[in-house]
């Protein structure tokens, strides 16, 4: 696919350029479900936030990278961007389910590649999306794993683009507190950590990322 086809592509994709009327709904409908779960996370689960000053200074796209081990852990993480727009790569399932999907398509989740020629596009989103100054958020374990207290395996897809894009990396962790007696679940903290920045575009370099920001992570569990 040439540059000129992927850039035509873009500019009609409904991902990255909706009619204005869903843009408006979307941006609406964003901030005001973010503004809720700030208060919901706070005040129901107990959720604390540690390292949120490493965010600052930050200019440009990003891309952020945590554990998948709640079901309101993109809240967690969309909770912590003031200033900037965050958006999730997420499974096909996801994006179709009638009920969740409303939510998903609406708050800036776009699918993840079924096939090899959808590379090219997915590549594209991401592209222009940092290039917006947005984050993009990947949850590099793959699958969601409810309370899992263990670092799982690393796909390399984040840094790849880390890498290829030169934007910086974020890492998160998200851990368990003693769970109080009253409360069904345990009560979590997300911790931000630094930044992590690519010195290159090469494999070796992805390989790097990837295993430096595990090792940061699994420090705070």
């Amino acid at each position: 696919m040439t540059t000129e086809r992927r850039n035509r592509q873009a500019q009609t994709d409904p991902y990255l350029n909706p009619s204005l009327p869903r843009r408006l709904f979307d941006t609406c409908f964003y901030h005001f479900v973010v503004s809720v779960l700030r208060i919901v996370l706070f005040f129901v689960f107990r959720v604390r936030v540690r390292g949120r000053e490493n965010l600052k200074g930050l200019t440009g796209g990003i891309i952020t990278v945590s554990n998948h081990v709640h079901h309101l852990d993109c809240g967690m993480v969309s909770a912590q961007m003031r200033s900037r727009r965050m958006v999730f790569a997420s499974i096909p399932q996801n994006l179709e389910d009638k009920v969740i999907g409303f939510f998903t398509r609406h708050l800036g989740c776009f699918p993840v590649p079924k096939l090899p020629n959808e590379f090219l596009v997915f590549e594209k989103r991401i592209e222009t999306l940092l290039n917006r100054g947005w984050a993009v958020h990947f949850f590099p374990e793959g699958h969601l794993e409810p309370y899992c207290q263990e670092l799982r395996p690393f796909t390399r897809g984040a840094f790849v683009y880390a890498c290829k894009f030169g934007v910086p990396i974020v890492p998160m962790m998200i851990t368990y507190r003693k769970k109080v007696f009253y409360k069904r679940q345990p009560p979590m903290t997300l911790t931000v950590l630094p930044p992590v920045f690519p010195q290159e575009n090469t494999r070796a370099e992805t390989v790097r990322l990837s295993e430096l920001c595990k090792e940061m992570m699994k420090i705070v569990m």
